[in-house]
C-alpha cells in the first residue's frame, strides 16, 4: 500500500482500508467465538447495570452460574437485570456482522436466523420451566412475580420465525438487539413501569 513516487511516498487509501478491514473482521473459529460470546455477556450485563434493572449483588451472582432443579442443569444466565418484582434472564448470542452478512450471503444470514431461531426456543422453554418452579437445588427466584426472558444479540437478526419476533412485553422482541434491549430498560425505569406495560 506504501509507493514512493520522486521524494514522495504515497499511500493507497483503498488497498490499505481494504487490508485494514481484512485483518480486523471477526474470527469465526470456535475458540474466538467463545472469547467474543464471553465478552459480549459482559458487555450486556454492564449496560444493565448502568439502568435501574442493576441486580443486587445477591442476583448478580447468578449471572453464568449453572441452574440445577433436582440435581439436573437447567440452564446458566448470561446477564441478569431485576426491578422490583421483576427478574431479567438474558440469554446472549454473539452473533457476527461481518461484510459477509451485509451482503446477503445466502447461508450467512439463514445460519445466523437458525441460530437464534434455536435459541429462542431453547430460552422459551427455559423460562417457562424457571416460572414454573421458580426454586431449585441453588437458586431461589420464587420472590418474584414475573420472570422476564430474552436472547440478545448484537445487532437486529433477520428472522422471519413468529416465536423470535414475538414480543415478551410491549416493545422487547423475544430476541432484542442489545440496542433495542437497553432502549426499552430505559424506557421501563418507573418504579411500576413494567407492571403498567402488561
Amino acid at each position: 500500500v506504501l509507493h514512493r513516487y520522486q521524494n514522495n511516498l504515497l499511500i493507497d487509501i483503498t488497498g490499505a482500508s481494504r487490508a485494514l478491514l481484512d485483518r480486523v473482521e471477526l474470527n469465526r473459529s470456535p475458540l474466538i467465538g467463545n472469547q467474543r460470546g464471553c465478552a459480549f455477556e459482559l458487555q450486556c450485563q454492564n449496560l444493565i447495570n448502568t439502568t435501574t434493572w442493576k441486580p443486587p449483588q445477591k442476583m448478580i451472582d447468578f449471572r453464568g452460574r449453572t441452574l440445577r432443579q433436582d440435581g439436573q442443569d437447567v440452564t446458566n444466565i448470561d446477564a441478569i437485570g431485576v426491578q422490583n418484582n421483576n427478574l431479567l434472564i438474558v440469554s446472549c448470542k454473539s452473533i457476527i456482522y461481518d461484510r459477509d452478512y451485509d451482503r446477503g450471503t445466502y447461508n450467512v444470514i439463514r445460519n445466523a436466523q437458525k441460530t437464534i431461531d434455536v435459541a429462542v426456543k431453547e430460552w422459551k422453554s427455559k423460562v417457562t420451566k424457571l416460572t414454573a418452579r421458580p426454586q431449585g437445588d441453588n437458586f431461589n427466584f420464587s420472590e418474584f412475580n414475573e420472570i422476564i426472558g430474552v436472547v440478545c444479540t448484537p445487532f437486529a437478526v433477520y428472522s422471519s420465525d413468529e416465536n423470535t419476533l414475538d414480543f415478551v412485553k410491549p416493545s422487547l422482541r423475544m430476541c432484542s438487539s442489545i440496542q433495542e434491549l437497553i432502549d426499552w430498560l430505559m424506557v421501563n425505569q418507573g418504579s411500576n413501569s413494567v407492571n403498567n406495560h402488561s
